[in-house]
């Protein structure tokens, strides 16, 4: 016999009640009965979202976590500037753990480029950060910007 879902044996005549909340109702390893098993976010998610069972218990669903997608969220999703970098990127990339990394235009900051930087000391300028990803200000200076053989001061757009 191949049990129906909810019943095991070889006869098929035991019934088998999934009741843990995490539970559904799945195939033995030889085929023929049915058995509880417990939804997992390792496994049944890629480890990249958080799980649960679906209203009949006959399936794991899972609500994959920012960047990933699919049915087991085991698929990178493609990054945009403007779902992922609040619209004010000049460039994004999916980063290796699935997460998106932004490349903020002039004027902003922050790991979604949503910080509005404003210089507005006389000799500040927007600068890009050391991580090469955010906007800064900072202080024009002769000796850096003119090798210490000129004066300094920004232009129009800073």
């Amino acid at each position: 016999c191949t049990c129906s879902q909810g019943w095991s044996g070889a006869d098929c005549g035991t019934e088998v009640t999934c009741t843990g909340a995490n539970e559904i109702y799945d195939t033995s390893a030889n085929g023929l009965e049915s058995v509880c098993r417990e939804c997992s976010a390792a496994t049944d998610c890629s480890s990249h979202g958080t799980v649960a069972p679906n209203a009949a218990k006959t399936s794991c669903e899972c609500q994959c976590d920012a960047g990933w997608g699919g049915s087991d969220c085991s698929t990178a999703t493609a990054c945009t500037t403007t779902d992922d970098c609040s619209g004010h990127a000049a460039s994004v990339m999916n980063a290796a753990d699935g997460s998106c990394e932004c490349t903020c235009s002039q004027g902003w900051s922050g790991a979604d480029c949503g910080t509005e930087v404003t210089c507005t000391g006389a000799n500040e300028i927007y600068d890009t950060s050391a991580n090469g990803l955010e906007s800064v200000c900072r202080e024009c200076s002769a000796a850096t910007d003119c090798s210490s053989h000129g004066t300094v001061a920004p232009n129009a757009a800073k």
